[in-house]
């Protein structure tokens, strides 16, 4: 359950040079608002996508935090000061759009290991620390960047007494919370751990990933989503190098992957490489090497939900076009599905099903 106790919202016009602060808290008690704010904080808190990092305490942001926490600072207070660090760099920017900066506190009490995804050494000094509690839920700050869009709406006119509608535009619709954020960070207040998404932009010319070097002063670690497509890649180039179906070592990969995420436990690139190539040591050292190689992460953490939307399935496409889509758990599982390698070196795929529906 997330639930969020304080926002804000501060608005970057682009086009007027105008950077406006807020001096109050969004109004949560009313239904909209924070239907919205939890949307929008749930989605990235959950997400794949984010990649993972520490907040750097010599930053302006990470010698804030602990003050905030302390009740030192309002939530208007801190977010005034990032806003200000975000605007001094976006205002550089020619190509960036209008945007709004939404600032958010909430709780989430199934977020434990799921926000920055990947294991992170944690001190046992940090700023606030205070006796152990048994309470599991945890306390974010998140940051998000709102791109805002044009949006037609219509207009009702009373024209001389009569009824008229017409169309006019408004330029300060937010995203959608479906919609893909480019721009978004989530704190763990707890531990500093953080989730991230910063595409690159260009500030006065130069390629610069904002959020990271603003106001995080860190290069983040790689997402869970990519890990697993990192290591699911090496699993299939790895069997295709020894003649084996790639099809079927990445469909293990990924299965490893949905059941690690199922059991609540870390999904680890040297314990996948061991089960996929189970009875071929061979391969799983070389697999070992290949992700050594990468510099990933030793384990990353996934929800379940999420690892079912990355890993559940497996698709694959023949020379000849055909598509063929099936559960990743079916692909070590013959009375399913089979590969074999026939006498002229083509692969043949054979699929057992009781019945076929059309779709």
């Amino acid at each position: 359950m997330l639930k969020v106790d304080h926002a804000v919202l501060h608005v970057f016009d682009l086009d007027t040079g105008s950077c406006i602060l807020s001096e109050r808290e969004l109004d949560l008690s009313e239904r909209q608002p924070r239907s919205y704010v939890q949307r929008m904080m749930r989605k990235a808190t959950g997400s794949p996508d984010n990649n993972t990092a520490r907040l750097d305490t010599a930053s302006n942001l990470g010698s804030e935090l602990p003050r905030y926490v302390q009740g030192a600072r309002t939530l208007v207070d801190l977010s005034q000061d990032i806003a200000r660090e975000l605007w001094e760099q976006l205002r550089l920017s020619e190509e960036a759009a209008p945007c709004d900066l939404l600032v958010a506190d909430f709780t989430d009490t199934e977020a434990a290991n799921a926000t920055a995804g990947t294991k992170i050494d944690v001190d046992d000094d940090l700023p606030w620390d205070d006796e152990e509690v048994e309470d599991r839920s945890r306390r974010f700050l998140g940051i998000m960047l709102l791109p805002r869009k044009r949006a037609f709406v219509h207009q009702v006119m009373d024209m001389g007494g009569v009824s008229a509608s017409g169309l006019s535009t408004n330029d300060t619709a937010l995203p959608n919370p479906t919609q893909k954020l480019s721009h978004y960070l989530v704190i763990d207040m707890d531990n500093l751990e953080v989730g991230i998404v910063d595409e690159e932009v260009q500030l006065a010319g130069n390629p610069v990933h904002l959020l990271s070097q603003t106001l995080l002063r860190c290069e983040p670690a790689p997402s869970p989503r990519k890990v697993v497509d990192t290591v699911v890649r090496i699993a299939g180039d790895i069997a295709e190098q020894y003649g084996e179906p790639a099809a079927l070592a990445m469909a293990d990969a990924k299965d490893y992957v949905t059941h690690s995420a199922q059991q609540d436990s870390a999904i680890t690139p040297r314990e996948m490489g061991e089960q996929v190539f189970a009875d071929k040591p061979e391969l799983a050292s070389r697999f070992e090497v290949a992700v050594q190689k990468e510099a990933l992460p030793e384990e990353v953490h996934l929800r379940a939900s999420a690892a079912n939307r990355l890993a559940k399935s497996h698709r694959i496409r023949t020379d000849t076009g055909i598509d063929i889509t099936f559960p990743s758990a079916y692909a070590s599982d013959q009375h399913y599905i089979e590969f074999a390698q026939d006498s002229e070196g083509g692969i043949q795929i054979t699929i057992h099903a009781a019945h076929i529906e059309n779709r």
